[in-house]
């Protein structure tokens, strides 16, 4: 089966250097495989695939399986396993779990060269023809003064200032315990549609929301990503600037969630997200050496 794509999209695009550049085949079964090789651009801590590049990946081959019942990805969520290292290839699968009058449902994973899962994913689609989501949600994002800024670091995806395909996300310390981040994504972020990939949104939405954790603890404490969901209600666009938002909404002494948005120009929300962390300490985390990778806080 042929699906129209755009050969720029971040995930798949063959014209896009700055991507991932995924090859997708279709199985025999109806499932799809995608195979691919994280760079160093596309890492979060050092050494590992960022989550919010998994996601993406993972919410597009599910989508191909569920393309073929007419379905677009209205929600998401994933949970993460297993580290995901660069340079090397991998792959994932994703396959239809179940099919209804008005919605499917489907499934991926990805999978380490030793067959270990690192990473699953359900995704939820309306039917074709089923009917627009629920896309009224309004508000605006916070208005409050900022109490601190955050530090950027040399090559995240997220908030590498260095990184040539990154996003350069500022952040933002509320004085109301809230995370803002402020963005604009780029040509080679885009998806199918032109529009901005989910890479490029739930890596930013679960870094606003993990880096809440830095309120309370400074920088002692880091959140590790366990679990992310996310609700799409608009598409959002590449060459403005957007702003996330992210707090944390529950704490035990190992986890903490978070909640955050994505707001379009206007004040719209395109974007609801929730996220599990758990809280390590850069000693255990370990990979991250803070005068390597230029860790602090740049001026605006």
């Amino acid at each position: 089966m042929t699906f129209t794509t755009n050969s720029y999209c971040f995930i798949c695009g063959s014209d896009n250097p700055l991507g991932l550049q995924a090859r997708f085949e279709e199985q025999t079964d109806g499932s799809f495989l995608a195979r691919f090789t994280g760079r160093d651009q596309h890492q979060g801590y050092p050494g590992r695939m960022h989550g919010g590049i998994i996601a993406a990946l993972l919410a597009e081959v599910a989508a191909r399986a569920a393309e073929a019942k007419g379905g677009q990805v209205q929600e998401l969520r994933v949970r993460y396993r297993r580290p995901v290292p660069l340079e090397c290839e991998l792959a994932a699968v994703g396959r239809l779990s179940a099919a209804g009058e008005h919605e499917i449902e489907a499934a991926a994973e990805l999978l380490l060269a030793d067959g270990s899962v690192a990473a699953e994913a359900r995704v939820h689609c309306p039917m074709s023809g089923a009917g627009p989501a629920d896309r009224s949600a309004h508000d605006r994002p916070p208005a409050l003064p900022v109490a601190r800024k955050q530090p950027n670091s040399r090559m995240c995806f997220v908030c590498g200032t260095s990184n040539p395909v990154g996003l350069k996300v500022r952040f933002y310390e509320q004085e109301d315990g809230g995370v803002v981040a402020r963005f604009t994504g780029a040509d080679h972020h885009v998806d199918h549609a032109g529009h901005l990939n989910i890479a490029a949104i739930a890596a930013a939405m679960d870094e606003a929301m993990g880096r809440a954790i830095m309120i309370p603890y400074g920088e002692a404490i880091w959140g590790v990503t366990a679990e992310l969901s996310f609700r799409f209600l608009r598409p959002a666009p590449v060459g403005v600037e957007l702003i996330g938002t992210g707090r944390i909404t529950g704490e035990k002494s190992r986890i903490f969630e978070g909640s955050g948005r994505l707001f379009l120009p206007d004040g719209t929300v395109a974007v609801e997200g929730h996220g599990r962390y758990v809280k390590l300490d850069m000693v255990t985390l370990g990979g991250f050496d803070p005068v390597r990778e230029e860790w602090g806080v740049r001026p605006d």
